[in-house]
């Protein structure tokens, strides 16, 4: 697999996250998920955090600020907070990692 296949996938996994995230009722935030240690919610912080620490790697920053599990974000945000980080790690966040691994 290339890398461009590589972070094609991410990226629709991401697309796919938040819309996920974005058809979760409020009311359900706070139910048992298959990851014993999440509700709904700190699941959904955790896959943003996830995502936040791919941005960071992909801009070349450091990640140990960023926690496992994303707190500070209200529930009616979550969804969108996800979709924000999609389209910035989807914009050309990549090309510099992508263009130093193509070149010699």
């Amino acid at each position: 697999m290339t890398f461009v296949q590589q972070r094609e996938d991410y990226l629709a996994a991401l697309g796919w996250v938040a819309g996920l995230m974005a058809s979760t009722p409020p009311a359900q935030l706070g139910l048992p998920t298959p990851c014993a240690e999440y509700d709904a919610r700190s699941l959904m912080g955790h896959l943003i955090g996830t995502a936040e620490r791919g941005l960071a790697t992909a801009e070349r920053r450091s990640t140990s600020h960023v926690p496992h599990v994303v707190t500070d974000v209200p529930d009616e945000e979550l969804a969108s907070s996800c979709a924000a980080l999609a389209r910035r790690i989807g914009s050309d966040a990549w090309m510099p990692i992508q263009r130093s691994r193509t070149s010699c």
